[in-house]
C-alpha cells in the first residue's frame, strides 16, 4: 500500500526539455514572483511562479530559506521562444509534478488491485457520494453504492466525511485528474476472506460471538462475521422456556453461542445460546439433592400446580404437595410473587423437570395426633366438604375428619345441607382415630346433649304441650315440638270424632295443643294425643251438669265414674 506523501526523483538533462518532462533545476535568481532556474545548458532558463510552487517551497521562499544553487524538482509546463530576442523561456511547475505523481500512483493501484487509505473531505454536491481530495487538483469520488456493503442513503453520507477508509481504485481519468474509488470492494474481499477463514477453523462445539440482526417467527438470526450468518432456534435461546423471544433478544444485541452444526458448502450454521451457558439444571442437582430445603418464588398459581422458580430453575409443586390440608383453594393460599419454602422431591436434569413439596417443609400435623386430639375430646372445626355419606370438618391446620351421616344430627333429615353447610363452624366429638390411614371419625350430634333425652327429662307423661304440624301421614301427624324433637300423634288420637280428610283439617304449619301420652325411645318420638284433651274437656262439661251423690251406695251407677274410667283406660 502506498501513501501519497512524496515523489520519486528524475534526472536532469543538458538539452532543451520537452513539455511534461521532469527535471532537476538549479536556482539562479530569487525574486518576489518566484524562482529562475537553470534547466540544462546556461542558455536555457526556466521560471517557477509562486502559484505553481508547493506550499512547502512557497513558505521557504517567503522565509528567505531559498538561495542560489539550490536544486528544485519541477515539471516543464510550457516553452516559449522569442524570435526577435532569440531567447527561449521555459515555464515549470511543482504542482503539476505532484499531480502527475498522484495520478500515476492511482493508475498503478488500479492495475495492481492495491488498497489505499483515504479520508473523505466532503459530501458530493448532489449527495451521490463523498469526495476525497488527493491534493494538486486530483480528486477521488466514492459513490454511495461503494461506501459500504450496502447502499448508503443520502441522509447518512455525512457520517463518512473525515473517516479513515480503505479503498480500491475502480477508474482513473489522468487528463481530468479524478478517480472512482470503492470501499465496498475492500469490504467484500475481506468478508470473503474472513468467511473462508471462519468455515475453515470453526467446528461443532466451538463458542462464537455475534450480533443479532433479526428475530423471525422461528429463530434468531446472528451475524458472526460479515456475510456469515447463524440461526438460533427459539428452543435454544435459554435453559428456561422463553415465551416472548422478541423481548428476550433484540436487534443489535451481542450474544455468545455454541455451534451445534456447521456446513461450509451450504454455509448453514445452527447455534445454541443456552449451550454457551452453564446448565443450571446440573448445578441445581449438585447443589440441591433430593431432600434439600429451598426457597422459591411463585410464578403461577393453578388449581392443580404451583409453578415456582428456585435460582435459575423453574419447577412445580403438585396440589398434593401444597399443604397438609385436604380441602383448599390454591388461589386463596398463594399469590404470584410469594416466596415459599419447599423440599426437593425430584430433579430430572435430562428432561429439565423439578418437583417440590411445600407441605414437606412444614411440621406434620399428624405427629402426636392422639395427644393433641384424644378420642372423646370435643373441639371446634369448620365444614369443608359435604358428601352424601357425610361431612368433612377441618379441626386443625391440615387435620380433617369425617362426620358420618348418622352422626350429623339427632334429628332426622334428607339432605345434609339442610343441617350444616360448607363454612359452618361446628363443635365435634372425636370418636375414633386410625393413624396409619390418617383418618379421624367425628360426631356433631355427640358433641351436644341428646335433645330427645333432655326433653324427656323435662316433660312427664300427661304434660300439656304445643307444636306445629310438620308432616301429614296416612297413619297420623308428625308434630314439631322443638327444632330437635318431634312428636307423633296417631290417627286415633287426633280427635274423638272421625276426621274425613286429615290434610285439610290439619295442614302443615297448623299449631296444635296436645298431651303427652308416652315416649317412643327407639323412634325418638314423643307420643301425643289431642283426643284426650277433647274427652277431658267433655267430661268436665258433664260434671258441671250432672251432680254427684256421695251418699248413694257404692254399687250404684255414677256417670262421672264411668267417663273417668273410660278416659284413663284410653290414655294407657
Amino acid at each position: 500500500m502506498e501513501e501519497f506523501d512524496g515523489m520519486e526523483g528524475f534526472g536532469g538533462q543538458d538539452r532543451l526539455p520537452r513539455r511534461g518532462e521532469l527535471i532537476d533545476a538549479k536556482v539562479v535568481v530569487v525574486d518576489d514572483r518566484g524562482l529562475w532556474l537553470s534547466v540544462g545548458s546556461t542558455k536555457y532558463d526556466a521560471h517557477l511562479p509562486i502559484e505553481e510552487m508547493t506550499d512547502d517551497l512557497a513558505e521557504k521562499l517567503k522565509n528567505g530559506e531559498i538561495k542560489e544553487g539550490d536544486t528544485v524538482k519541477v515539471v516543464v509546463s510550457g516553452i516559449k521562444r522569442d524570435p526577435n530576442e532569440g531567447t527561449t523561456v521555459i515555464t515549470v511547475s511543482q504542482k503539476d509534478l505532484y499531480r502527475r505523481e498522484i495520478v500515476e500512483k492511482l493508475l498503478r493501484a488500479k492495475e495492481e488491485g492495491e488498497i489505499i487509505r483515504v479520508k473523505p473531505t466532503k459530501v458530493e454536491p448532489n449527495r451521490k457520494g463523498v469526495i476525497v481530495d488527493f491534493g494538486y487538483d486530483v480528486r477521488g469520488f466514492i459513490p454511495a453504492s461503494q461506501l459500504d456493503t450496502r447502499f448508503v442513503p443520502p441522509e447518512k453520507l455525512d457520517r463518512y466525511v473525515g473517516r479513515n477508509m480503505r479503498v480500491k481504485v475502480l477508474r482513473v481519468n489522468p487528463r481530468r485528474g479524478d478517480a472512482v474509488l470503492s470501499a465496498r470492494a475492500v469490504l467484500k474481499d475481506e468478508m470473503e476472506r474472513r468467511k473462508k477463514e471462519f468455515f475453515e477453523k470453526t467446528k461443532p462445539g466451538d463458542i462464537v460471538r455475534g450480533r443479532v440482526v433479526r428475530v423471525t417467527d422461528e429463530d434468531v438470526i446472528v451475524e458472526l462475521e460479515k456475510g456469515v450468518i447463524g440461526k438460533v432456534p427459539f428452543e435454544e435461546l435459554d435453559w428456561r422456556p422463553i415465551k416472548n423471544p422478541q423481548s428476550f433478544v433484540k436487534r443489535g444485541d451481542v450474544v455468545r453461542a455454541y455451534v451445534m452444526d456447521i456446513d461450509p458448502e451450504t454455509e448453514e450454521i445452527k447455534l445454541s445460546m443456552k449451550l454457551a451457558k452453564p446448565n443450571p439444571w446440573e448445578k441445581f442437582a449438585e447443589k440441591y439433592p433430593v431432600g434439600s430445603q429451598v426457597s422459591g418464588r411463585v410464578l403461577k398459581v393453578t388449581p392443580k400446580v404451583l409453578v415456582i422458580k428456585v435460582g435459575n430453575v423453574v419447577g412445580i409443586v403438585p396440589r398434593s404437595e401444597m399443604t397438609w390440608k385436604k380441602v383448599f383453594n390454591p388461589e386463596d393460599m398463594f399469590k404470584r410473587g410469594d416466596y415459599v419454602k419447599a423440599i426437593v422431591k425430584e430433579v430430572d436434569v435430562d428432561n429439565q423437570r423439578a418437583v417440590f413439596s411445600i407441605k414437606a417443609a412444614l411440621p406434620d400435623p399428624w405427629e402426636n395426633i392422639e395427644e393433641h386430639y384424644p378420642v372423646g375430646s370435643i373441639v371446634e372445626g369448620e365444614v369443608k366438604t359435604i358428601k352424601d355419606f357425610g361431612a368433612f370438618v377441618e379441626i386443625g391446620d391440615g387435620i380433617e375428619g369425617l362426620v358420618p351421616r348418622r352422626h350429623i344430627s339427632w334429628k332426622s333429615f334428607e339432605n345434609i345441607e339442610d343441617v350444616v353447610k360448607v363454612g359452618d363452624k361446628v363443635k365435634v366429638k372425636i370418636i375414633g382415630i386410625i393413624i396409619p390411614e390418617r383418618k379421624i371419625s367425628l360426631s356433631i350430634k355427640d358433641a351436644m346433649p341428646d335433645p330427645y333425652k333432655e326433653y324427656k327429662k323435662q316433660h312427664n307423661k300427661g304434660t300439656l304441650v304445643k307444636g306445629k304440624v310438620k308432616e301429614v301421614q296416612d297413619r297420623g301427624l308428625v308434630i314439631e315440638l322443638t327444632p330437635d324433637v318431634d312428636g307423633f300423634m296417631p290417627l286415633s288420637q287426633v280427635s274423638k270424632d272421625k276426621v274425613e280428610n286429615l290434610e285439610e283439617s290439619f295442614p302443615v304449619g297448623t299449631e296444635i295443643e296436645a298431651k303427652i301420652i308416652g315416649f317412643d325411645d327407639r323412634g325418638r318420638l314423643v307420643r301425643l294425643s289431642r283426643r284426650v284433651i277433647e274427652e277431658e274437656k267433655e267430661m268436665e262439661e258433664v260434671r258441671q251438669y250432672i251432680p254427684q251423690d256421695d251418699d248413694k251406695p257404692h254399687g250404684s251407677f255414677k256417670l262421672g265414674d264411668m267417663l273417668e274410667d273410660l278416659l284413663n283406660n284410653k290414655g294407657e
